[in-house]
Formats: structure tokens, sequence, C-alpha cells
């Protein structure tokens, strides 16, 4: 059962806070129209640029948001909310109960996003519980289109561990007729891996993804 409630009170508070946004107002009557919630802040990968992959935890302990605290969040702020991204500092399906999450939202009519290194085994009975969640875009992390371009900044990653995970989404959500996740390989660029974008581009379309995203990577290293 939809828990939506209808999209004018969603409107409305988006209107309401971007009116409060720019009178300055420091004590609202507006709810959030965007949340980040970070379901895991753990990740198996040591990207140089990365807190979490450098170790810099903030004090932070290594966890997973519990189902229930989700709920909770969610029955306040979900009536108001248009886009959930359900990660930051960490690898979110590394949280196992990111189907129950993603669905929870799905009840609010609110649209979840996913950035993920995809470089870990994916058991296909959870990409399918994935798929049926109604997970609406999922970002693959991927800066390379072979084993030595990728792995000069996803440290510790399998290229060919996130190719094998891909054609798995793809497939699944075939045999779902499902059009969601929209996927996205997301492709930061650097000096190592310059010359392999066009490969990537093309490994993409072969697999059937929707887009392919160029963005400049981020390294305090001026050789990179």
């Amino acid at each position: 059962m939809s828990r939506n409630g209808g999209g004018l009170r969603r409107l409305l508070n988006y209107y309401l806070g971007k009116v409060e946004m720019k009178l300055g107002r420091n004590r609202l009557l507006s709810y959030p129209y965007e949340l980040t919630i970070d379901v895991s802040n753990k990740c198996n990968l040591h990207c140089p640029y990365c807190p979490t992959g450098r170790g810099e935890q903030g004090g932070r302990g290594r966890g997973n948001i519990s189902y229930d605290l989700f709920v909770d969040i969610l029955s306040e702020l979900g009536p108001y909310v248009y886009k959930l991204e359900l990660f930051n500092w960490g690898e979110p399906f590394f949280n196992r109960e990111l189907p129950k999450l993603i669905a929870c939202a799905s009840e609010y009519g609110v649209s979840t996003i996913i950035s993920s290194n995809l470089s870990f085994p994916m058991a296909e009975d959870y990409v399918r519980a994935v798929v049926t969640s109604g997970l609406t875009h999922l970002t693959a992390a991927v800066d390379g289109a072979d084993q030595r371009s990728y792995e000069t900044y996803r440290r510790g990653g399998n290229f060919d561990l996130v190719m094998q995970n891909l054609h798995t989404f793809v497939r699944v959500k075939r045999e779902l007729g499902s059009i969601t996740p929209h996927i996205c390989w997301q492709y930061l660029v650097f000096a190592h891996n310059e010359h392999c974008i066009d490969e990537a581009r093309r490994l993409a379309a072969d697999m059937g993804l929707e887009s392919f995203s160029v963005r400049g990577g981020l390294y305090d290293d001026p050789s990179w």
C-alpha cells in the first residue's frame, strides 16, 4: 500500500522551502525535499581521495543504519521528499537490508539513488531483490576499461567482477520487464585513465546501460 499521500503536499512543501530559502529564514515551516541517508559507512576499497578509503572515519564506528531507524525517518519526512540518496561515505550494498529500505522509500513515492563500486560478489537473488524493491537510479563507479586502468584509483577493486555484476543487473531487469533502476556508468577521469574513456563508453553501450557519465576526478597529486 502506498504511503505517498498525494503529490500536492510534496509540491507545496517544495515551493515553501524555496520561498523560505529566498527570504533567508532560519526558523522553517517547510520540510527537506531531498535527503541523503548513509545506509552503510563501510567500504571494501581504498580509493586515495575518499575519507573512508583513507581510513578517516571522523570518529564514527563502522556500521549500517537499522531498518527501524530508517522507517522512523521516512515516517516523518517521506511524504515531503522527492529524492533520497542512499550513499555518502560508504558502500550501500553492504547493508543487507537495503532492498527493504528501498521498498520503504518506494511506498512514499520517493526516487532512490545509489552509487556503488560493485566490486564484490553479488548473488543473483540479491540483485533481483534490489530491482524489485523499486530502486530508481544506480550509478556504477568504474574509472577504467580494464583492470590496470581501473585499479589505479579503485584500489583493491576487481574490474571483471564489476562487469559481471553489471551484466547481472541488466539481465535481471530484462527478465523482470523492469525499466528501473536506470544504470549509469560513472567514469572519473585522471591522467592515467583518460585514454580509456572511449573503450569504457563502448563497453557500457554493448551491455545496454542507459547512460555513461564522464567527470573530472579529484586528487591532490598534480601528476594525476
